[in-house]
């Protein structure tokens, strides 16, 4: 593999009895920029509930290593989570907000939850009732209705391991 550069790898690892998908996003130039992994979705939906599971790999730098995007035709609005080692970035409602977070050595485990019915969403770590964020989603008059996970825009840079990615769709 390229020592600079964005690509991935599926490898077996200890820590899952399960191949993960290592992910590395360390190139902000074209055309080594790390492309979104998306699913475009069906029209008339509502309702997004995104769940992975991810563990920082690069633990010398701390900036967002990993993202995660919801976004609504319905009501023209989208939020993200960027995931670094000491901290999460929230797209709420046009404004950036970071939180404390640590993410140590071990996977992570997320939930995402939006719901353009109420322009709303809530993260929450999985396994925990507490919710970790809520806010409201941000307008983009562009906005289709889409998940994205990855990012090599040039906000993220490091290396993710993604042991899984799941999502409901109402």
């Amino acid at each position: 593999m390229a020592k600079h550069g964005c690509y991935f790898e599926i490898q077996d690892i200890a820590e899952r009895p399960y191949p993960i998908l290592h992910l590395v996003f360390k190139s902000q130039a074209s055309p080594y920029k790390f492309a979104h992994y998306f699913k475009d979705i069906e029209e008339n939906i509502s309702k997004i509930e995104a769940a992975w599971e991810v563990r920082i790999s690069d633990m010398s730098l701390d900036n967002p290593q990993f993202r995660v995007l919801v976004g609504f035709a319905k009501t023209k609005s989208f939020t993200y989570v960027c995931i670094g080692k000491n901290h999460l970035w929230i797209l709420d409602n046009n404004k950036l907000a970071k939180i404390p977070f640590n993410a140590g050595n071990n996977f992570k485990s997320f939930i995402l939850k939006s719901d353009a019915n109420t322009n709303t969403f809530s993260l929450h770590e999985d396994n925990n009732p507490k919710v970790l964020y809520s806010g409201k989603l941000t307008p983009d008059k562009n906005m289709i209705n889409k998940i994205n996970f990855g990012d090599g825009s040039g906000l993220i840079h490091g290396e993710v391991d993604l042991s899984y990615f799941g999502c409901n769709i109402e």
